[in-house]
């Protein structure tokens, strides 16, 4: 290895004395680099700035400032509609195959539509997944959310996602397509089905312990020409 600004060479036993002051120096640089970095980012939040990213579906920047968000005319009614059926009872799946059959464009085939972009293969397909993206956006009531994830340190690139009292929280910096009490009341039923979901799961998974166990006993006893007592016993347990 060669590094003619360090004046470094592997092949050369003394060029490499420095090299875990070196080292060491960079990594200090870069830890106190990504401490400023982060300082700044708090202080714009603080501020009430957003930190990156565009606008979900539903909202649009403005014009005349393009760190405002506006009401998109055709996304925010869906938006208010996919909440309103939650609230009526609907799961994400559900509501999917519902925006589907009455020919609703998904997030991407809205997009490419302005855009005059080529049209996805199935522009009506929504899933799951994506309606349940849109209900646990929080800045639907109108809010910025800062901080929603964070690293652990400066040398990994993970996201993890915040808890809601480390998270950074400024109301009204837009219109609100939801209410928060309606907002509110779709995590609760997001949190009741996920439960449901894995009592359902927990319980099948029981199940089919069982169902193997019968299938194995079965294999067992597969040729008996003539019922005992010990199997018969062992027929009912199971």
């Amino acid at each position: 290895f060669i590094a003619v600004n360090d004046g470094v060479d592997s092949a050369v036993e003394s060029s490499n004395d420095f090299n875990p002051i070196r080292n060491w120096a960079n990594e200090l640089h870069a830890k106190d680099t990504s401490r400023k970095v982060r300082a700044v980012k708090k202080l714009q939040a603080e501020r009430g700035e957003r930190l990156g990213g565009k606008p979900p579906y539903g909202y649009r920047c403005d014009p005349a400032d393009k760190d405002h968000w506006i009401l998109d005319e055709d996304a925010a009614p869906i938006v208010k509609y996919i909440f309103d059926l939650t609230v009526s009872g609907k799961g994400p799946d559900a509501i999917a195959r519902i925006l589907e059959d009455q020919k609703v464009l998904t997030t991407k085939a809205l997009y490419a539509q302005r855009k005059g972009k080529p049209m996805p293969e199935r522009p009506y397909h929504w899933a799951g997944q994506s309606v349940a993206g849109i209900l646990e956006r929080m800045e639907y009531t109108g809010c910025t959310c800062n901080f929603k994830i964070y690293s652990k340190s400066y040398k990994l690139k993970q996201r993890i996602p915040n808890s809601p009292e480390d998270m950074f929280i400024l109301p009204d910096t837009q219109d609100a397509i939801v209410s928060q009490a309606q907002w509110d009341r779709v995590q609760e039923r997001l949190k009741l089905e996920i439960e449901v979901t894995e009592e359902w799961l927990e319980t099948q998974e029981t199940m089919s312990a069982d169902v193997d166990a019968f299938v194995a006993l079965t294999q067992k006893y597969v040729d008996v020409q003539k019922l005992t007592p010990t199997i018969v016993n062992e027929y009912i347990k199971k």
